[in-house]
């Protein structure tokens, strides 16, 4: 789903999240610095991360 949204050109803008909070290494992952400790949801961090960028597309 992901690479469809990212690739698909139906949007004027597309920010993606899962490629900042990925873990480098298995990109299906949470990064462990962004992971709230159950594999799917991010921490403190990760929302500073996705607020960040989000903030850079303005």
């Amino acid at each position: 789903m992901n690479a469809w949204i990212l690739g698909a050109g139906e949007w004027d803008a597309v920010v993606d999240l899962n490629g900042v909070l990925a873990d480098p290494g298995d990109p299906n992952r949470l990064r462990g610095v962004h992971d709230f400790g159950d594999h799917l949801h991010p921490n403190d961090a990760g929302y500073e991360v996705m607020a960040e960028e989000v903030a850079g597309c303005f």
